[in-house]
């Protein structure tokens, strides 16, 4: 039987190939696990340079609850006036709007078209300052990830 080296298995002789030279050299293998390794991380430390020092908000948030957020960088956190990642996650992002009607409508565009742009709505900070902020996310099946920004100061609450 001939087994043409490119078949729909991604080259499964050249994978058999690439199996039997790590058995016969498992430094050669090793090596090579570190290299992957190594490349891992450096790949994850740029990555999470990027996300912890861009002067956007970024977040993560669920879908239903009113937006819980599950993951966010400092300068979300000190867009809605929190003193560290740690205190706004947890938070659910309906809190953070002036009025939940404007919630309730993203949710809707979101939801209808799947990514939304620059989507200018009144926020509110923990202290209760409000200010005008600019979203803009993409819904996955469990999640809504996006980014913010907002003005520094817009009015004070009531």
């Amino acid at each position: 039987m001939v087994v043409d080296s490119k078949d729909k298995k991604g080259g499964l002789l050249d994978q058999l190939g690439a199996a039997r030279d790590r058995i016969l050299n498992p430094r050669a293998a090793k090596a090579e696990r570190e290299a992957n390794h190594k490349a891992l991380r450096e790949s994850e430390a740029r990555y999470r340079t990027l996300h912890d020092n861009v002067p956007v908000g970024v977040f993560r948030m669920t879908v239903e609850d009113g937006g819980v957020i599950l993951s966010a960088n400092p300068a979300l956190a000190e867009l809605l006036g929190y003193d560290s990642v740690d205190d706004v996650v947890g938070t659910r992002m309906i809190d953070h709007y002036a009025d939940a009607d404007d919630r309730r409508a993203f949710t809707e565009i979101i939801s209808l078209k799947t990514a939304v742009y620059d989507y200018q709505v009144e926020l509110k900070r923990a202290e209760g300052e409000f200010f005008l902020g600019s979203l803009s996310a993409r819904a996955g099946i469990t999640a809504v990830m996006g980014c913010g920004t907002g003005a520094r100061r817009h009015r004070a609450a009531a």
